[in-house]
C-alpha cells in the first residue's frame, strides 16, 4: 500500500465524518436514540481520557460486554479503545456467564466494561461502568490512537465446535478493501441508505456493521434487538430500510411466520450470512420480499476481508457465490496441490494486499492462520469452470458412510423442503465397520412420523445419505449468532423421544391450554437451579441473567401471540408471578389473576 493510505484506521475515518457529515445520524436501533457522527466522535473522546484517568495505556486490552439494545453505546468505547491506542474486545451479553467467563481468560484484559460490576474481577483487571459518562473536563483529544499494523480488535467464532475462540484483526487487515480500492483510484460502492441488521455483538456480523458505520458515512444502520418475525416485520414498516441482513436461523423463523399482510416492497436487497442457507430458504425469502435481491455471503471470521457472494438464481441454487473485491479462491487437496474445477477439496481463499488475520492464543501471541497467504475456515467445496464457489460443509462435518462422503448441508436441505419440517440438523452415529449413520434432529411445524421423512429423502438422495435415524427436537441447539452447535446434536437427540414433538397452533391458546407447563419448562431451562425449585424462588436468584430473561420473553411471545413489558421478569420474578402475569394477558385482561399477588420489583 503507498505511503497515503498507510494511516487508515477506523478513528480518522470517524474523525473524517465527523468534520462533513457532523449531524448524520449513521448508527441506531430500531426502538432507541440514533447517534451522530460528531456525538460519537465526542463521547468516544470523553471516554478515551476517562479510560486513561482509570490507567488505560497504549497496548492495554479492554473487554466490553454489552447487550444489542447498546449498539450506539458500544460504538462510543469501541472507538474509545482504539483512540487510547488499546486493544478492544466485544462481546454480547447474549453469551453464557461461562462463554464470557472463557474469553476474559483468554484476553487476560486490563479493563472491564460491563453494565453490571462483575462479583469477582479477573486479578489485575479494573472494571468501568458502561453506563458511566466522561465530565466535561475529559472533552480534549486522548492518548494516540492504535497503530494500523498491530493488533486493535479481537472477533469472536462462531463456537459451533465447542467454546468461541478469538481472532485478532490489526486496522490495515479491516480497512484493506478500502485502502487498495483509494490506492488504485477506484471509488467505493455508497452504503445502502438505511439498513436493518440482526448482527451479534462481537461476532463477524456484528464487526461488520460497525465497520460500515465507521467507514460507510452516509448510511444509517438500524439493529433489531430482538430478531424475532413479529418485530422484524415491525421494523420493516416503521423505518422502510432498502437493506435487510439476515442469519439463516432469523430467516427460518420469518420464513415460516410469512409476511401477514406487511408490505415489504420497500427492501431492495436481503444479504444472508454466517451460516448455510438451503435453497428453500432463500426462496422463501424471495417470495417474502418481491422487490429484493437475495444475495447469499460466503466468509469466514478467520479469512476476512476475503469472501464470496452471489444473488440467488433457482436455477443454480448450489453457487454460493464469485470472488469479492480482489478475493481469490482455490480449491485444494490435503497436500495442498491445487485441484481443477469441479474436484471438491478444501476451499481456501486469500486476498492480496491485506494483512491476514491470526489466532489469539494469550496476550502477546498472535498464532498465524495462513498457508503461503492463503486461508481455510475449515470448508470443503469446488469451484466450476466460471470460478464460482459450491460449498459442500465443513470438513469436521462430512460424514464418512461405507465410504461415501455425506454433507449434512446437502441431507438438511432435503430435509427442510418437506412442508411439515420447520428445522432440520444432520450430524454422524458410530455405524461400527462401516463407518458413520446419518441422523436428524427435526423440528416439525406439522403432524408427520420418521418413516415419511426418511422416504421423502430416500425420493431425493442417494441411499447412503438417507438418514437411518430420525428424532424429533423442539428446538435446536444454537449459539449467540444462530448457529447449530453440532457438537451438541446427538446428547441432545438421544435424550428426546422418537415420536414428533408438534407445535401448538400458533393462535392465542386460552389460559388451561398449556401457558404454566411451557412456562415451568422454560424457567428450568433459563436458570442455573430452576429445574426443582420452588414456584415462590426468585428467577435471578436461581441464576437467571438479564440475557436468559430476554430469551425467555422472545421465546414466549412467539409460542403464545403475546406481548410481554420488557421489564416483566423484574416485576414479576417468582414462577408463581409471572405465571399470573402471563395467563393474565393470555386472557385478555392483562392483569395477573385474581388474587394473586404482584412480585415485588427488583431494582
Amino acid at each position: 500500500m503507498s505511503g497515503s493510505t498507510t494511516r487508515l484506521t477506523r478513528v480518522s475515518l470517524l474523525r473524517r465524518n465527523a468534520a462533513e457529515r457532523p449531524d448524520h445520524v449513521v448508527l441506531a436501533t430500531v426502538d432507541g436514540p440514533g447517534l451522530s457522527h460528531r456525538e460519537w466522535d465526542v463521547r468516544s473522546d470523553g471516554l478515551a481520557k476517562l479510560l486513561a484517568e482509570r490507567g488505560l495505556r497504549p497496548g492495554g486490552r479492554v473487554v466490553v460486554v454489552l447487550g444489542e439494545e447498546d449498539w450506539t453505546l458500544l460504538a462510543c468505547w469501541h472507538a474509545a479503545v482504539l483512540k487510547a491506542g488499546a486493544t478492544v474486545l466485544p462481546v454480547s451479553s447474549r453469551f453464557t456467564a461461562a462463554e464470557v467467563a472463557g474469553l476474559v481468560a483468554d484476553v487476560l484484559p486490563t479493563h472491564l466494561v460491563t453494565r453490571e460490576r462483575p462479583v469477582a474481577p479477573p486479578a489485575g483487571t479494573r472494571w468501568v461502568d458502561a453506563a458511566e459518562e466522561p465530565s466535561a473536563t475529559t472533552a480534549a483529544r486522548p492518548l494516540p490512537e492504535v497503530p494500523p499494523a498491530e493488533v486493535s480488535e479481537l472477533v469472536c467464532t462462531s463456537g459451533t465446535t465447542g467454546r468461541p475462540k478469538l481472532i485478532a484483526c490489526s486496522e490495515e487487515n479491516l480497512l484493506a478493501p478500502l485502502a487498495l480500492a483509494a490506492d488504485s483510484g477506484h471509488v467505493v460502492p455508497a452504503e445502502p441508505e438505511r439498513s436493518l441488521h440482526s448482527a451479534v455483538i462481537g461476532t463477524a456480523g456484528g464487526q461488520r456493521v460497525l465497520n460500515g458505520a465507521y467507514t460507510g458515512g452516509g448510511g444509517l444502520h438500524l439493529g433489531l434487538v430482538e430478531p424475532t418475525p413479529r418485530r422484524l416485520l415491525d421494523a420493516v414498516a416503521r423505518h422502510r430500510p432498502d437493506r435487510v441482513g439476515l442469519v439463516p436461523a432469523v430467516a427460518a423463523a420469518l420464513v415460516r411466520a410469512g409476511a401477514g399482510g406487511y408490505d415489504l416492497t420497500c427492501v431492495r436487497m436481503v444479504t444472508v450470512s454466517t451460516a448455510a442457507a438451503t435453497p428453500a430458504l432463500l426462496a422463501g425469502l424471495q417470495e417474502l420480499f418481491p422487490a429484493a435481491r437475495i444475495l447469499r455471503m460466503y466468509g469466514a471470521t478467520e479469512i476476512l476481508p476475503a469472501g464470496a457472494a452471489a444473488f440467488f438464481d433457482p436455477a443454480r441454487p448450489e453457487v454460493v457465490g464469485a470472488p469479492v473485491g480482489r478475493t481469490r479462491i482455490s480449491v485444494r487437496d490435503e497436500s495442498f496441490a491445487v485441484l481443477p474445477p469441479g474436484r471438491t477439496g478444501r476451499v481456501w481463499l486469500r486476498y492480496p494486499g491485506a494483512p491476514p488475520r491470526g489466532l489469539w492464543v494469550a496476550p502477546g501471541t498472535v498464532r498465524p492462520l495462513d498457508r503461503e497467504g492463503w486461508l481455510w475456515a475449515g470448508d470443503l467445496g469446488s469451484v466450476d469452470g466460471d470460478g464460482l464457489l459450491s460449498v459442500e460443509g465443513r470438513a469436521d462435518d462430512v460424514l464418512n458412510v461405507a465410504g461415501t462422503r455425506v454433507s449434512p448441508a446437502e441431507v438438511e436441505a432435503v430435509l427442510a423442503g418437506h412442508p411439515a419440517v420447520a428445522d432440520a440438523a444432520v450430524y454422524g452415529e458410530a455405524g461400527g465397520d462401516s463407518g458413520d449413520r446419518v441422523a436428524a434432529a427435526v423440528v416439525v411445524g406439522s403432524a408427520v412420523d420418521a418413516a415419511e421423512l426418511r422416504r421423502f429423502a430416500a425420493e431425493r438422495l442417494a441411499r447412503q445419505k438417507v438418514p437411518s435415524t430420525v428424532r424429533f427436537v423442539p428446538e435446536l441447539p444454537r449459539g449467540a449468532t444462530g448457529k447449530v452447535r453440532r457438537h451438541l446434536l446427538a446428547g441432545l437427540a438421544a435424550a428426546e423421544p422418537a415420536a414428533p414433538v408438534v407445535p401448538e397452533p400458533t393462535g392465542r391458546p386460552g389460559p388451561d391450554a398449556g401457558p404454566e407447563a411451557f412456562l415451568r419448562g422454560l424457567w428450568a431451562e433459563h436458570t442455573a437451579d430452576g429445574a426443582g425449585a420452588d414456584s415462590g424462588a426468585d428467577f435471578f436468584d436461581l441464576g437467571g441473567t438479564s440475557l436468559e430473561a430476554m430469551l425467555m420473553l422472545t421465546r414466549l411471545e412467539e409460542r403464545f401471540s403475546v406481548e410481554l413489558p420488557a421489564d416483566a421478569l423484574y416485576t414479576h420474578p417468582t414462577l408463581d408471578g409471572f405465571t399470573a402475569l402471563l395467563t393474565g394477558l393470555l386472557a385478555g385482561s392483562g392483569e395477573p389473576r385474581e388474587g394473586a399477588d404482584r412480585d415485588g420489583h427488583r431494582p
